[in-house]
């Protein structure tokens, strides 16, 4: 969406996975275009989850656009290393939003790479809510990525 008079775009990427998403999703034919959500810009998407005891703001890395049955809908994709510490509350956290505002928008997903793979789970799913809500440390998260992930 943002681009230079030649048609070009710098993006620094803090891993890998972030240009694989890229890489997997631009190609599509129903991609309109995507959108890098900053971090603690006052215009970013922010998704509220709780971590020991306090509420903090998630910014899902992309926000995507795709022609839809006639209509451009908005997807939230977000990649992040399912062993950090703040994995678990955020994957918690975006379940919850989903649950309220997911019928505003295409694909909500989380994603993570699994030995070569980067695999999905497609948050906007009420069975993959169900499983991520129940969740409780970073191997059960690993594993829920290993079994319903895309």
């Amino acid at each position: 969406l943002f681009v230079d008079s030649d048609g070009s775009f710098f993006e620094y990427f803090r891993s890998s996975w972030e240009e694989q998403l890229l890489t997997e999703e631009i190609p599509r034919s129903d991609v309109v275009g995507w959108y890098r959500n900053r971090d603690r810009k006052r215009t970013s998407l922010r998704v509220p989850y709780q971590q020991r005891g306090r509420w903090r703001p998630l910014y899902p890395d992309f926000i995507f656009a795709r022609h839809v049955d006639g209509k451009v809908v908005l997807d939230i994709l977000d990649p992040h290393d399912p062993t950090r510490a703040d994995a678990v509350p955020k994957a918690k956290g975006l379940s919850r939003y989903a649950e309220k505002h997911g019928a505003r928008f295409g694909r909500i997903q989380l994603l993570a790479k699994i030995g070569n793979d980067l695999r999905r789970l497609e948050v906007n799913d009420s069975e993959v809510r169900k499983a991520i809500n129940v969740v409780d440390s970073s191997d059960a998260l690993v594993h829920l990525y290993e079994t319903a992930g895309l």
